[in-house]
């Protein structure tokens, strides 16, 4: 039984055209954005698959580029906005410390989403 399964999957895979699977598309990108020759090939792929999703991180940059193009050929969107989660080894801010560094990095910059409450440090005691 477990052979005419697969006979059956593979003879469905064959007459399955591109267009018609739903497909769920990762995006990361630049923050610098995307090059003409590169828009137009992110457009081409989400066209190619008809009610493709999706998925960027809701960056600036490529990431909203990426966004507006799958509007425009009518590609559904789910975002993920990042969440930053940090577990120092002290329990207070270092100046040499690549964790600490990167939660003053956030602060600095309003990341990811201060209103959302999005950037959480652990501390030693778990709290």
């Amino acid at each position: 039984m477990g052979r005419d399964l697969t006979l059956q999957a593979r003879a469905m895979r064959k007459k399955i055209n591109r267009r018609d699977v739903l497909m769920r598309i990762g995006f990361i990108g630049t923050r610098q954005g995307m090059t003409e020759r590169k828009k137009i090939a992110v457009r081409d792929l989400l066209a190619s698959y008809a009610g493709a999703i999706l998925h960027h991180g809701d960056a600036v940059g490529a990431d909203a580029e990426a966004h507006d193009i799958a509007l425009a050929v009518g590609c559904a969107i789910v975002i993920h906005p990042p969440a930053i989660e940090t577990a120092p080894a002290e329990p207070v801010e270092q100046l040499r410390s690549d964790t600490w560094s990167t939660v003053r990095y956030a602060r600095r910059v309003g990341a990811p989403d201060p209103s959302a409450d999005t950037l959480k440090v652990v501390a030693l005691d778990g709290s």
